[in-house]
C-alpha cells in the first residue's frame, strides 16, 4: 500500500515510479550490490530458504523470458518482489515440515504467480502496478489456509523450537489437563456443560456428598453424563503423539487430571490417574468395584450403598475437596522427580496438585515447557517455556516432522 500511494504521488508529479536507480552514483550496480548483501544476510539468516529463494526466482525468471518475452532486467525486478519474498518466508515458516512444508512453499510459490499473471492479463495494472501484491495477497491465503490446519505457525515462530526442544529429550513426563481431550468433544470440567448452573459449585464437593443427600444425587447426575459422552469419544491426534513418543522411550510417565481413559485407548501405559476415571464405580472405604450397568440409575431413588461395608459408592473419580489417592499421588511425584522434561499440556495450572507438581519439578531445576492455547493461572520463571498454541494442530505439526 505505501508503494502504491508513492506511485500515485510520482505520477500526479510527472515522475516516473522507478527512479530510485537514478539517484545511486553507481546506477544498476547500485541495485546488483544490494542484492548481493541481501543475499548474504538471508544466508546468514536460513541457509536452506535462501537456497530456495534463488531457485525459485530464477525459474520464475527463466520462464518470464519465455513465456511472456520479458528482458532478464524487467522479470528479476517482478520476481524480487514476488516470487523470491514468498518462497523465503514460506521456507522458513514450512522447511521443518519435510515433504509437506516443500509442497506448501511449492504452492505458495505458485499461488504468488497466478496472482500476478492475471493481475496483468485482467487490465488491473493499468489501475494498480502490481508491485507486491501477488505477494502479499498470496501470503494472506496461506496464512489463512495453514492457520485452519495446522495453527497459527506464522504468529508462532518458536513452535520450531519447542518442538526440537521435545524431539531432543529423554525422560519426559507429562502433565495432562482438559485441553488435551477437548479435540475429542469432551469439553472442559468446570467452565464446559457439565455442572449445573442452578445449583453452587459447592454442591458438587465430596464434604457436601458425605453430609446431602441432595449433593450425592447432583455428583451421579454429573458423573453419569460425564460417562455417557465418554462413551461416545475416541482418542485424539494429542493422546496417539503421546503414544507413539512413549513407544520410542521417551516418555517416562503421562500423569493425567483427565478421567477420561483416553490416554490408555490411544496405547499408552504409563499413565497416573491423579483423578480417577470415570469408566469405574467403587465404594469409597473398602474400594470394592462395582459396574456402571448395574446401577442402572438407582441414585434418583435411593443412596448407593456397598452391600459389604455399607459405605457409600461413588463413580470412581476423585471429587472437589476429596484427597488424592495417596499410592497414586507417591507415584506421581516419583516420577516428576525422575523426569529430565516435564511437558505441561492443555491445564491452566488452577488445581493444586498441579501446582504442586510444578513445584517439584522447579526444585529439581528440571526443563519446563507448557503448550496451552490460552493463559496459564500463575507466572512463570525465567529459564520456563510457554507456547500459546491449539494442542491438537501443535501435534499435527509434530506429527509431520517426525
Amino acid at each position: 500500500m505505501t508503494s502504491w500511494l508513492l506511485y500515485l504521488i510520482l505520477s500526479l508529479n510527472n515522475y516516473s515510479f522507478w527512479i530510485s536507480t537514478g539517484t545511486h552514483p553507481l546506477k544498476t550496480w547500485s541495485v546488483y550490490i544490494c542484492i548481493f548483501i541481501v543475499l548474504c544476510l538471508l544466508t546468514f539468516k536460513n541457509k536452506r530458504a535462501t537456497i530456495i529463494s534463488i531457485i525459485s526466482t530464477l525459474f520464475a525468471i527463466f520462464l518470464s523470458k519465455v513465456i511472456l518475452n520479458l528482458s532478464f532486467y524487467e522479470s528479476s525486478g517482478l520476481w524480487a518482489f514476488n516470487i523470491a519474498t514468498i518462497s523465503y518466508i514460506s521456507s522458513v515458516t514450512f522447511l521443518p515440515l519435510g515433504a509437506v512444508g516443500f509442497l506448501l512453499i511449492f504452492s505458495s510459490v505458485i499461488l504468488s504467480a497466478i496472482i500476478w499473471i492475471i493481475w496483468i492479463y485482467s487490465g488491473f495494472w493499468q489501475i494498480l502496478p502490481p508491485i507486491i501484491a501477488p505477494f502479499t495477497i498470496s501470503i494472506l491465503i496461506l496464512t489463512f489456509f495453514s492457520n485452519k490446519s495446522l495453527g497459527p505457525i506464522f504468529f508462532s515462530p518458536n513452535i520450531w523450537k519447542v518442538i526440537r526442544t521435545i524431539k531432543n529429550y529423554n525422560k519426559i513426563c507429562v502433565l495432562s489437563g482438559a485441553g488435551v481431550s477437548t479435540p475429542s468433544g469432551i469439553p472442559d470440567y468446570i467452565s464446559g456443560d457439565w455442572l449445573d448452573k442452578r445449583h453452587n459449585i459447592e454442591d458438587y464437593n465430596f464434604i457436601n456428598f458425605l453430609k446431602h443427600r441432595k449433593s450425592r444425587k447432583l455428583y451421579w447426575d454429573v458423573c453419569y453424563k460425564f460417562y455417557k459422552t465418554y462413551k461416545t469419544t475416541k482418542h485424539n491426534i494429542v493422546h496417539q503423539t503421546l503414544f507413539n513418543l512413549e513407544k520410542r522411550k521417551k516418555i517416562l510417565s503421562i500423569i493425567t487430571q483427565n478421567v477420561d481413559g483416553l490416554h490408555q485407548s490411544a496405547g499408552s501405559k504409563l499413565v497416573i490417574e491423579l483423578h480417577g476415571n470415570i469408566s469405574k464405580v467403587s465404594c469409597i472405604h473398602c474400594k470394592k468395584k462395582y459396574q456402571w450397568n448395574k446401577i442402572e440409575n438407582q441414585w434418583h431413588k435411593k443412596d448407593i450403598k456397598c452391600p459389604d461395608c455399607l459405605d457409600f459408592i461413588k463413580p470412581s473419580v476423585i471429587a472437589m475437596a476429596q484427597d488424592l489417592e495417596p499410592l497414586t499421588w507417591t507415584r506421581a511425584k516419583n516420577k516428576i522427580k525422575d523426569a529430565k522434561l516435564l511437558l505441561i499440556l492443555g491445564t491452566q495450572l488452577s488445581i493444586t496438585s498441579a501446582l504442586s507438581l510444578l513445584d517439584i519439578a522447579r526444585n529439581k531445576k528440571i526443563k519446563i515447557i507448557i503448550i496451552n492455547d490460552s493463559p496459564v493461572a500463575i507466572p512463570l520463571k525465567e529459564n520456563e517455556e510457554i507456547l500459546y498454541f491449539p494442542l491438537e494442530k501443535f501435534f499435527k505439526t509434530m506429527s509431520y516432522t517426525s
